[in-house]
């Protein structure tokens, strides 16, 4: 055997000299983007895919000079993204990230941590039980709590419809009934097509004036499909809607469901995270009673892409649920407390999701978010004073959790019908963002077209808010616009 052919040879490894200049430039380049983060639009709309056009370069066939790579990847395609860490990005759940989560990131991915067993591997496991277990005690839950992490609140609400669907049904879906709100997230209804249900096995219950789901109603509606022969399964209560923001009267939705022996799940991918504080705590009254709670730390509590949970009371509600032991895993099988996380949802392979959130309360700590979370709150409804006070506007949706909806409603002497009040906060939305000064996009609220923000950027201030009204205002009265 020669000397060569017993050295190791890796095809993808660098010099430690490579090694480290390429990843000082990859973290001065987001270094500078996180410090200069205003000085780039919250989105281009002056940008295409014409802008994109390096990117369709064919694949190369040999290796390519890593550092010029590199330095073009930035460009192109970083210089062509939305900017969620612009303080004036009101569009969407805004999620401006951390440095010490995108080092997480970094640090799971560099040390390519596989989070979906616990033998030889029980750090990752700590970490995400830990994490876990403090989310749930944030929501009321004095035990401790199961879950696990997802990608994000879409796989966390379509977790929950499984557990449900195997624990209340034992996976028999006949005559099942899922009830929710209209305003309920869209993931919902694509979960359940995705677990076999169909279309009509979901009921809309109507909302009352504050766009909360009407316990009454749900009631009415469990009622009517019991005498129908049919099998109410669950209900889904929102903890902050996309739309508005609003919480549904959760206590009584928690006295709807023990009384028919419903499943109760949360929705609180966006509001999950004012929680955290007194201002809002009791907003949340019953979620404490759900049987699963969806929750996203990639939105309000300020994480990169991708990080989201799924709460559940019983950890053998999931491995009930989600437990295949197929030969080839038999030696990496637990039992008791300890569990492997490819044994409680859908993924067997699983990044360290767990270790963004984790890092960063350790650094942090819990009252830097609190503070954030305040201050979103605080500024979400100094935007709603400003929106109140602007003439030709009205408040459509209070400041709750967050997020404000407002729109043009012009003079009241010469108002345009609702259909051209529609299109004109449309052209708005569109005008305003192409000013380059912000991102603000439109909902419907029943017929009605509003302009929705929300301005939960630890980073941005009042003075944000009253420059984007200012010219809010000022294109409202443009003929061009208006």
């Amino acid at each position: 055997m020669t000397e060569s052919s017993t050295l190791r040879h890796n095809p993808f490894a660098f010099d430690a000299e490579t090694m480290r200049r390429l990843g000082y430039r990859v973290v001065d380049r987001v270094v500078e983007r996180m410090l200069h983060a205003e000085d780039v639009r919250p989105v281009d709309p002056d940008k295409g895919l014409d802008d994109v056009a390096p990117l369709r370069r064919p694949m190369p066939d040999a290796p390519q000079n890593p550092e010029q790579v590199v330095e073009q990847a930035i460009d192109d395609i970083f210089g062509n993204t939305m900017n969620l860490m612009h303080p004036r990005f009101y569009a969407y759940m805004p999620a401006p990230g951390n440095l010490i989560s995108a080092l997480a990131d970094f640090m799971a991915s560099g040390f390519n941590v596989f989070a979906g067993i616990t033998p030889h591997n029980h750090a990752a496991f700590e970490v995400e039980r830990q994490t876990v277990d403090w989310l749930g005690g944030r929501f009321g839950w004095d035990f401790p709590s199961s879950g696990l992490f997802v990608s994000g609140g879409s796989a966390a609400n379509l977790t929950a419809l499984a557990l449900a669907r195997h624990h209340q049904l034992n996976d028999d879906m006949t005559g099942a009934v899922v009830y929710c709100s209209d305003q309920t997230h869209s993931s919902i209804e694509r979960s359940m097509y995705v677990l076999g249900f169909q279309p009509d096995q979901l009921r809309l219950i109507k909302c009352d004036a504050d766009l909360r789901l009407d316990p009454e109603a749900l009631e009415q509606a469990v009622r009517t499909d019991l005498e129908a022969g049919l099998k109410p399964l669950c209900v889904v209560g929102n903890a902050g809607t996309t739309n508005t923001g609003a919480v549904d009267p959760l206590s009584e939705l928690a006295d709807v469901c023990e009384r028919h022996d419903l499943w109760f799940h949360v929705d609180a991918a966006y509001g999950g995270g004012a929680v955290l504080t007194p201002q809002t705590r009791t907003l949340f009254a019953g979620i404490d009673r759900a049987h699963t709670i969806a929750v996203d730390p990639h939105k309000w509590l300020f994480q990169p892409f991708e990080c989201a949970v799924i709460l559940g009371r019983e950890q053998s509600w999931f491995t009930d649920t989600f437990r295949v032991l197929p030969a080839y895993l038999r030696d990496t099988d637990v039992t008791g407390e300890v569990c492997n996380y490819r044994d409680m949802g859908a993924q067997l392979t699983r990044s360290f999701k767990a270790l963004k959130l984790w890092l960063s309360l350790q650094v942090y700590g819990v009252d830097t978010f609190i503070a954030a979370v305040e201050h979103g709150l605080a500024i979400a409804r100094y935007a709603e004073q400003r929106a109140a006070a602007l003439p030709g506007f009205e408040v459509t949706t209070p400041a709750t959790l967050g997020v404000l909806t407002c729109r043009w409603i012009g003079d009241a002497d010469a108002r345009p019908d609702d259909s051209e009040l529609n299109r004109v906060n449309h052209r708005l939305a569109q005008a305003l963002t192409r000013t380059g000064f912000t991102y603000v996009t439109t909902t419907d609220l029943g017929s009605r077209t509003v302009l929705r923000f929300c301005p939960i950027h630890p980073a941005a201030t009042e003075r944000d808010i009253d420059e984007t009204f200012d010219r809010l205002q000022k294109l409202a009265v443009n003929p061009a616009v208006a």
